[in-house]
C-alpha cells in the first residue's frame, strides 16, 4: 500500500504519496535510498532533505509499490529543490540515460496499476521550468517504425532534442501505440544527407481532443544526433518563418 507524506499547517496541508522506493548508488560507491512520488516515463522525482547535484550520475533500482523491481538503469539529476517550509517538495528530478529495452514496459505495467502515468504533480517543476530544450513549431514528415514491422507516416509538429510531438492520419493506429511503446523515427533531412533514424519512447497520447496525436522522448540519443535534431528543428523553424 501505497504510503503518504503529509506536511503544513492543518489550512495548508499538502500530501505527497510515496509510490516507490529508489535505491541508488552514486559515483565511488556510495549508497542511497529515496521515496519516490512521481514516476513516469521521463523521469522520476525523489524526496530528499540533501539532494543530489544536478548533473550527478547514478545506477537507479526502482521499486514500485506493490510491484517487482524494475530493471536497473542508469539516470542523471536534471534538477534539485530545497523548501525550508515544505519538506516534501525537496528533492530532486532524474532523467533517464541508459536503460534496459523492457524497462519502459515494465515501467509503463506499473505506472498505468498505480494510475500514475503522466500524473506529475506540483512536486516537480512548473512544466514551463523542466524542460531541458525549447520545442520549436515544425511540420516533419516522419516514418515511424514498429518492433511488429509496420510502417506509419507521421508528422512532426513541434521538435525539441529531447522528444516531439507526432501527429498520425491514422488514428487508430496512432491510439495502439500505447505509452511506453518503443518506436523508431526516420527522418529525411533532404539534400545529398543520409536519412536521420532515432530511437524514441511513446511517453503520452494528447487526449480525446488530439486523438491522433502523441508525445515521443527520445532514447539512446549521442551528442552527434542532438546536433543532427537541433539542425533540422532551427532549418525548421526558419522554413517555416519564410514561408
Amino acid at each position: 500500500m501505497s504510503q503518504q507524506i503529509t506536511a503544513g499547517s492543518a489550512s495548508t496541508q499538502v500530501t505527497r504519496v510515496m509510490v516507490a522506493r529508489a535505491h541508488c548508488e552514486l559515483a565511488g560507491g556510495t549508497q542511497r535510498r529515496f521515496p519516490v512520488t512521481q514516476l513516469a516515463l521521463d523521469g522520476a522525482f525523489m524526496v530528499a532533505m540533501l539532494p543530489p547535484t544536478v548533473g550527478t550520475e547514478m545506477t537507479v533500482v526502482f521499486y514500485p509499490e506493490g510491484h517487482e523491481l524494475l530493471p536497473p538503469i542508469k539516470a542523471r539529476v536534471s534538477y534539485a529543490v530545497v523548501d525550508a517550509n515544505s519538506p516534501e517538495r525537496s528533492g530532486f528530478g532524474v532523467t533517464y540515460t541508459e536503460f534496459d529495452r523492457n524497462f519502459f514496459a515494465q515501467l509503463a505495467a506499473a505506472s498505468k496499476a498505480l494510475e500514475l502515468l503522466g500524473a506529475w504533480s506540483d512536486a516537480r517543476e512548473p512544466k514551463a521550468e523542466r524542460r531541458r530544450h525549447p520545442r520549436i513549431p515544425i511540420n516533419l514528415e516522419m516514418v515511424a517504425r514498429l518492433d511488429s514491422g509496420a510502417e506509419l507516416q507521421v508528422r512532426a509538429v513541434d521538435l525539441s532534442i529531447s522528444g516531439a510531438l507526432i501527429e498520425c492520419e491514422s488514428t487508430g493506429s496512432a491510439l495502439e501505440l500505447s505509452s511506453g511503446t518503443q518506436i523508431q523515427l526516420e527522418v529525411q533531412p533532404g539534400g545529398p544527407d543520409p536519412a536521420l533514424v532515432l530511437q524514441a519512447v511513446v511517453v503520452r497520447h494528447c487526449g480525446e481532443h488530439e486523438p491522433g496525436s502523441f508525445a515521443v522522448h527520445f532514447i539512446d540519443l549521442d551528442e552527434a544526433l542532438a546536433l543532427q535534431v537541433e539542425t533540422i528543428a532551427i532549418e525548421g523553424l526558419f522554413r517555416e518563418a519564410t514561408a
